[in-house]
């Protein structure tokens, strides 16, 4: 729900995780970059934080809810936090707090001396301005590397290796890993999809062929 890709929406704010600590680049363009870093959260969770100024000058956090529905659930919706100060903010929203205190002074001391502690280039405003805004995001699995195991042929095989009868795959059910390896790289399981499907269906296209002539 929240927008969270640079390439579309700069960040205003700064994510934490649940021990408080920004884990990540906020504005890197690597998408491989930010995953990863979510991959290593407690329970791959993390908070999006800021304050008035930003909640009143940013771009839209959402892209689907309107901004008088998403200022609406703060205080109504189980992933909305806020508070009047940081502390209260991360006891209400299960961050550490003075952790978080920390981590909200690195930040603005980074866009006071435009040195930011993770190298963060857009910065416009401080986490300064009461009160204090925190929503909490957790990682979905939009694919698996694991899948159906095939052979040469598109053919599913079973544990053995040995070819299931007429039972074919292509495209991400034979699993993530066979088609982009250790990578998370939207789209990369668009080219080999459709190459492995145009193989087997020619394949299974002469295959036919071949039955018919052989009946004839």
């Amino acid at each position: 729900m929240c927008l969270t890709t640079p390439q579309y929406r700069q960040p205003w704010e700064i994510y934490v995780n649940m021990e408080g600590e920004r884990f990540v680049c906020e504005d890197t363009d690597s998408v491989d970059a930010r995953e990863r870093a979510l991959l290593e959260q407690t329970n791959m969770q993390f908070w999006i934080v800021y304050d008035q100024a930003i909640h009143e000058q940013a771009p839209p956090l959402s892209q689907i809810w309107s901004r008088e529905k998403f200022t609406a659930s703060f205080g109504t919706h189980p992933n909305f936090f806020t508070a009047d100060s940081i502390h209260a903010l991360a006891a209400k929203s299960g961050v550490a707090p003075e952790a978080l205190e920390r981590t909200v002074r690195a930040f603005n001391d980074g866009v006071r001396t435009g040195q930011d502690p993770l190298g963060r280039r857009h910065h416009p405003l401080p986490i300064a301005k009461p009160p204090f805004y925190a929503v909490q995001n957790h990682g979905t699995s939009v694919k698996t590397y694991a899948g159906l195991a095939v052979d040469t042929q598109l053919r599913v095989v079973d544990r053995a290796g040995r070819p299931i009868g007429n039972l074919f795959a292509a495209g991400e059910v034979i699993g993530g890993g066979v088609l982009t390896g250790n990578s998370f790289c939207g789209g990369m399981s668009v080219t080999p999809a459709l190459t492995f499907g145009r193989l087997l269906g020619e394949r299974l296209l002469q295959w036919r062929r071949n039955t018919a002539d052989a009946a004839e």
